[in-house]
């Protein structure tokens, strides 16, 4: 038999962000498993992961997916 196990992927704005700059929690049962943030203008959104490596992403869905891989990877 196998095991379902579901989580929701939540995506809450942090008190860091302003009008030129967003930082985003990635939060999977109350847990903050990384961190994505974007200045105004710039190309790239950075990454933080799970296990606290910096990357970049050329999307939010593209920074989640990397966040979640991490996180699976280590968890």
């Amino acid at each position: 038999m196998s095991k379902k196990n579901e989580a929701s992927v939540e995506l809450r704005s942090t008190d860091e962000s302003t009008d030129d700059f967003m930082q985003l929690e990635v939060v999977i049962k109350n847990q903050v498993i990384g961190k994505l943030s974007h200045v105004e203008g710039e190309r790239f959104f950075n990454v933080e992961n799970y296990s606290g490596k910096l990357e970049s992403a050329r999307s939010i869905e593209d920074g989640v997916e990397m966040i979640l891989a991490d996180y699976h990877l280590h968890a």
